[in-house]
C-alpha cells in the first residue's frame, strides 16, 4: 500500500461491485418486466384471480419497486467508477441513465400500487378470507416505500417524503392486521390451508356429485 486514500484495492473492489450489481440488476429487472407484461395481458383478457388469491395482485409491485430502488442506488454509487480505466469518463452518464430508469420504474410502481389498491377495494366488498398468502400485501409495499424514501432523499421534494410516511403508516396497519390474524390462525390451527388446493378439492367434489 502507498498510503493513499482510498486504497487502490478498495477502488478496484468498488468498481467490480458496481459492475456486478449493474449486471445482476439488468438480468433480474428485464426478466421481471417480461413476466409482468404476460401478467398484465392475463389480467386484461381474463377474470381477476379468485378472492382467496387476492394478495397476488400486489406481488408485481415487488420487482418493480426493487428495480427502482436498485437504480437509485446505482445512480448514487456511480461515482465509484470515477477512477475506472474504461468507465471513468462515463460515470456521470451511467449515473444519469440509472437515475432516469429509477424514476420511470417508480412511476410504474405508483401506477401498479393504485391498480392493486383498486382490486383490493373490489375484493374487500366481498370480504377477503385470511390465509398465509395475505402476507403478500406487506412485502411488495415495503419495498416500494423504501424506493419512495430514497427518491425523497435524492430529490429533497416534500411530496415524496409525505407520500412515503403515509404509505409507511398504511403498511404498519396492514402488517398489524396480518400478524394478528396469523397468530390467531396458528393458535386455532386453521391457518395452514392452501386456498388453491382447497378450491381444486371443492371442484373435484362437485364433479363427483354430478357424475354420481
Amino acid at each position: 500500500m502507498d498510503g493513499s486514500w482510498p486504497p487502490r484495492s478498495l477502488i478496484l473492489y468498488s468498481n467490480r461491485k458496481w459492475l456486478f450489481s449493474a449486471c445482476y440488476s439488468g438480468r433480474s429487472l428485464f426478466l421481471a418486466l417480461s413476466i409482468l407484461a404476460i401478467l398484465w395481458l392475463r389480467m386484461a383478457l381474463h377474470k381477476l384471480p379468485p378472492i382467496t388469491l387476492s394478495a397476488t395482485t400486489w406481488l408485481a409491485l415487488g420487482p418493480i419497486a426493487t428495480g427502482s430502488l436498485g437504480m437509485f442506488l446505482l445512480s448514487q454509487q456511480s461515482v465509484l467508477l470515477k477512477g475506472h480505466a474504461v468507465l471513468g469518463e462515463y460515470y456521470t452518464v451511467l449515473s444519469g441513465v440509472a437515475w432516469v430508469t429509477g424514476i420511470l420504474l417508480w412511476g410504474l410502481g405508483a401506477w401498479w400500487l393504485l391498480l392493486a389498491l383498486g382490486v383490493t377495494a373490489h375484493y374487500a366488498k366481498q370480504g377477503i378470507p385470511f390465509n398465509l398468502g395475505c402476507w403478500g400485501y406487506t412485502f411488495p409495499l415495503g419495498v416500494f416505500i423504501l424506493a419512495s424514501f430514497k427518491l425523497a432523499q435524492l430529490t429533497s421534494i416534500a411530496v415524496f417524503s409525505s407520500l412515503s410516511l403515509g404509505l409507511l403508516l398504511l403498511l404498519a396497519g396492514v402488517w398489524g392486521v396480518v400478524m394478528t390474524k396469523t397468530l390467531q390462525g396458528v393458535w386455532s390451527g386453521r391457518l395452514f390451508v392452501a386456498p388453491f388446493l382447497q378450491n381444486n378439492q371443492s371442484r373435484s367434489e362437485e364433479k363427483k356429485e354430478k357424475l354420481s
